[in-house]
């Protein structure tokens, strides 16, 4: 136990304290190291120090190396405490134990090992560089930023959990290799353009919304479960599916009613798990790739953009997707499934996703109950494919069709005469029990359409 006016230097010796240390700096620094691990507790006081309880810097910073394990706390109240100023620790693996808490401006973490801080930390910026896991969580909002020589978070290759009571500001990169990131906050989550993300995986969790829109994002993995909207940005290519973590596991992205935005600079999105934005909108973009999936995609509406590459395609195919509306532009075919009717519409321009999408460029739409209603402009330069397995193929007066070849198969009937439709080439149709009605303004030939 140790307790001084000025400071407090015991870190240019080989010391071998392997029990519990207690430290008070009523004005200066604190720096410590023992090459055995150690324990942040309480020292009871003799005939001239007081008890010490914890490790304290009234105005100073603290530094704490340990060359094994290091424990914050055996008991509520052992916490390390330097407000307004920096805190270090270096060690080989950190446990903090409950009730026992880090408070200071900022916090640098270095070492091996798993290191667990996950009680009621009040920091304000948090920097890593580890060989090993980190699950921290703040009571308050956090920025992940510069703390001393360290800049941002990197492990070699293992699971970051980061969890913030309040909004969580990235200001610099997160490299974590091979691991995994989980993302939690109470509030929004933030990143500057700089502050890559890089890892196997990442997880978002939480109230508020997340805008993590760097072009530098370097992910193969997202899943996420939040009541705010999501845009996320991504430079490759990109799945959405399950991301294992140290503090759990999600599976394919929802939204509380909320927007749901994904883009690529290049690359395939692959919709392996559901997408889920309830009464909001989802928006998916790659501008150098294909939209594929066998995912339910759930929403009001659906914007889709393909681009980038002559091959570019949409593909959409799970018999569950459940949208009201309908717009998608690829350079390739567009191939979507639906559970029941929707309409063919517009979805405006929002972050990454822009411009925003009116109608369909290359078309195969397929519902499996209900009707098929066009209610905007279709225009493609190939086929347009239109199904309702169970109900009718209709239009309104705004929902024209532009296509060299049109094929339509309906149970319940065809209307597609209430719209300046241009059909140049060929046009073919079946309906199982109604009537089959058409109109083009252009010479068309009907013949056949191959499936789809």
């Amino acid at each position: 136990g140790v307790w001084a006016q000025n400071g407090i230097e015991l870190n240019a010796a080989l010391n071998e304290v392997s029990g519990t240390f207690a430290a008070y700096s009523a004005t200066g620094d604190i720096l410590f190291h023992s090459q055995e691990s150690f324990l942040v507790g309480a020292i009871s006081g003799g005939d001239c120090l007081p008890e010490v309880i914890g490790v304290t810097a009234g105005a100073g910073n603290i530094t704490l190396s340990s060359g094994g394990l290091l424990n914050i706390g055996d008991g509520a109240g052992q916490d390390i405490r330097a407000v307004g100023n920096t805190v270090i620790l270096r060690a080989a693996g950190i446990i903090e134990n409950s009730g026992s808490i880090i408070e200071a401006s900022q916090l640098g973490l270095e070492g091996t090992g798993s290191f667990s801080l996950t009680e009621a930390n009040q920091v304000g910026t948090l920097a890593a560089s580890l060989d090993g896991s980190l699950n921290y969580r703040n009571a308050s909002s956090l920025t992940i930023g510069t703390v001393s020589s360290l800049s941002g978070i990197s492990t070699s290759g293992q699971d970051v959990s980061l969890t913030s009571g309040g909004s969580l500001t990235l200001e610099e990169a997160i490299a974590l290799g091979v691991g995994s990131l989980t993302l939690t906050a109470g509030g929004s989550v933030t990143q500057e353009s700089a502050a890559t993300l890089t890892a196997s995986g990442v997880r978002l969790q939480g109230e508020g919304s997340f805008e993590l829109e760097s072009a530098g994002n370097d992910v193969q993995v997202l899943a996420g479960d939040t009541l705010g909207s999501i845009a996320y940005r991504d430079a490759n290519g990109l799945s959405v599916g399950t991301v294992d973590s140290v503090t759990g596991s999600t599976s394919g992205v929802t939204t509380a009613d909320s927007n749901l935005t994904v883009c690529l600079v290049t690359g395939d999105l692959l919709v392996v798990e559901d997408l889920s934005a309830g009464s909001a909108t989802i928006r998916l973009q790659t501008l150098g790739g294909s939209i594929l999936g066998t995912g339910r995609v759930t929403s009001n509406a659906l914007g889709l953009r393909a681009a980038g590459a002559a091959d570019s395609s949409i593909s959409l195919t799970s018999p569950a997707n459940d949208v009201n509306i309908l717009a998608a532009t690829s350079s390739g075919l567009v191939h979507f499934a639906d559970s029941d009717g929707f309409s063919v519409g517009s979805v405006a321009a929002l972050g990454c996703f822009n411009p925003g999408v009116v109608g369909i460029s290359a078309l195969e739409l397929c519902v499996e109950t209900g009707d098929l209603v066009l209610a905007e402009s279709i225009s493609v330069s190939g086929t347009v494919r239109l199904t309702a397995e169970t109900g009718s193929v209709v239009q309104t007066a705004s929902g024209s069709i532009t296509s060299l070849d049109l094929g339509v198969w309906a149970q319940n009937g065809i209307e597609l005469n209430a719209a300046l439709n241009e059909v140049s080439g060929t046009f073919a149709a079946y309906s199982a029990t109604g009537d089959i009605l058409f109109h083009s303004q252009e010479s068309f030939l009907v013949g056949a359409i191959s499936g789809g």
